[in-house]
């Protein structure tokens, strides 16, 4: 369902039962066994530090820091345990797409939600992207959209009530 490269080279996978890793030649595998919930990987990347983000279909949104595996629910501050996309920011920030709940961003261990009441189009995001001219486009059952990220980090933060999505 997905596949990553960190930038070791080492290839992780998203699967139905979980996540992979392949390097060296040898898989590891982060499964039920491990104490995910709902392990179904959707999508993977890296933040700065170089741990290891995953979003599940279900299962909410999964990191891997120095081998221990943790997982975030909506009970967590997630708004939706359907996580489809995500984006690492070099500043720590990460932003996650999910299924129904809008946009969600990562900061300093702090869930905030962005969703339709503050100005998306659509509370399914399927992918984030950087144009690197501070704005983040993402695609949607809405469509495809682009929205500046100081609105969106303002409007996270609660000082701005709306976004404006072009």
């Amino acid at each position: 369902l997905a596949l990553y490269q960190d930038k070791q080279g080492v290839m992780w996978i998203g699967t139905q039962s979980g996540l992979l890793r392949y390097a060296n030649g040898q898989y590891t595998s982060f499964t039920r066994k491990n104490g995910l919930v709902l392990p179904e990987v959707r999508t993977v990347t890296e933040d700065a530090v170089g741990d290891i983000w995953f979003g599940m279909s279900g299962g909410g949104l999964g990191r891997l820091k120095d081998g221990k595996l943790t997982q975030f629910r909506k009970s967590d501050g997630l708004a939706s345990d359907f996580v489809y996309s995500l984006l690492a920011e070099k500043n720590g920030t990460l932003w996650i797409g999910t299924f129904g709940g809008g946009l969600c961003r990562l900061k300093n261990g702090r869930f905030s939600t962005i969703s339709t009441h503050q100005g998306l189009p659509n509370n399914v995001i399927c992918y984030i992207a950087d144009d690197g001219n501070g704005n983040l486009w993402m695609s949607s059952y809405g469509g495809i959209f682009r929205v500046n990220k100081e609105e969106l980090n303002q409007c996270a933060d609660g000082q701005l009530e709306t976004v404006n999505c072009l």
